[in-house]
């Protein structure tokens, strides 16, 4: 009936008739489909690393905080002593709050108070330090450091 030089007719979407031999297509083949699948696999396989690495990044910048947040409260509680006080033997028994020694493990507390008896006026000088452990690794130390005088009138 048909020959190869036959025009197939077919109706468009719009109804009117194209001259074609193929009808226009609108599905996606099986391998456009797997092709698509395929690409949007190995996007979501590099993603997985990425996402790991930057929550592990928050964590250790959530612990960074809290370090910095504990060491600030340490010395605010050094700085409310009274100068006869103010003494290595005095704060070498404070301990972190137990919040914060939840949330940074095998964390180490160091306050050291020296003399400057060189300094004019008389000075102490108070250092505090925070450091704790991720996995093997010790991570950076928080430090604050601050001098204190003696009030007006009082002897060293």
């Amino acid at each position: 009936m048909f020959e190869e030089t036959d025009v197939l007719t077919a109706r468009g979407s719009d109804g009117h008739r194209s001259c074609s031999r193929h009808p226009s297509r609108r599905a996606v083949t099986l391998f456009e489909m797997i092709i698509s699948l395929g690409v949007a696999g190995v996007l979501s396989a590099s993603m997985v690393p990425m996402l790991r690495w930057s929550h592990l990044q928050q964590r250790a910048s959530d612990r960074r905080i809290v370090a910095q947040e504990e060491v600030r409260n340490v010395m605010e509680r050094v700085a409310v002593l009274p100068w006869s006080e103010l003494k290595e033997e005095t704060v070498k028994e404070w301990k972190l709050s137990p919040e914060v020694a939840a949330q940074l493990p095998d964390s180490q507390l160091t306050i050291r108070v020296d003399d400057q008896a060189e300094a004019t006026p008389p000075a102490r000088r108070v250092q505090v330090e925070l450091t704790w452990r991720v996995g093997q690794q010790t991570t950076a130390p928080v430090r604050v450091t601050s001098w204190f005088h003696p009030p007006a009138g009082e002897n060293p």
